[in-house]
């Protein structure tokens, strides 16, 4: 019995170390540019700047403060999109971290509880903390 309880604790533990390590779902396909990041135009540094100030804020308590900055984050996300000059293959990348985000932003305004939304909140934070390893 003692022999199950150890396998069964050495295989969740290296489970968990392993889900550490890879990218979460939302991002799937994306990848460094033969082992460095890719070029993003200044426009899209500074508007994901932005993002990332919206995510440092910590005042999500009731759903409504999910809600204020999912919109928050749908404005960054606009200029992100508007201004954005880039193009090619960097471009493309782009969009391997831009659609999900949106689709994560879309999502958090429609959610119904603080659970649900502290869950995609949580998604989110990490898509916009990604960033910076994959481009500059």
């Amino acid at each position: 019995m003692k022999f199950l309880l150890s396998l069964f604790l050495v295989s969740c533990f290296l489970f968990a170390c392993n889900q550490k390590n890879q990218l979460p779902e939302t991002i799937k396909g994306l990848k460094l540019n033969n082992g460095g990041k890719w070029d993003a135009d200044s426009a899209t540094i500074v508007n994901v700047d932005f993002l990332q100030q919206i995510i440092a804020e910590e005042n999500d308590k009731s759903l409504n403060d999910f809600i204020n900055r999912a919109d928050k984050l749908q404005l960054g996300l606009n200029k992100i999109i508007s201004e954005c000059k880039m193009t090619g293959e960097n471009h493309e990348v782009l969009h391997l971290w831009l659609v999900p985000l949106i689709d994560k932003v879309k999502a958090l305004k429609t959610t119904k509880s603080v659970e649900d939304a502290r869950l995609v909140y949580t998604e989110i934070t990490t898509i916009i903390t990604i960033f910076p390893k994959y481009f500059e």
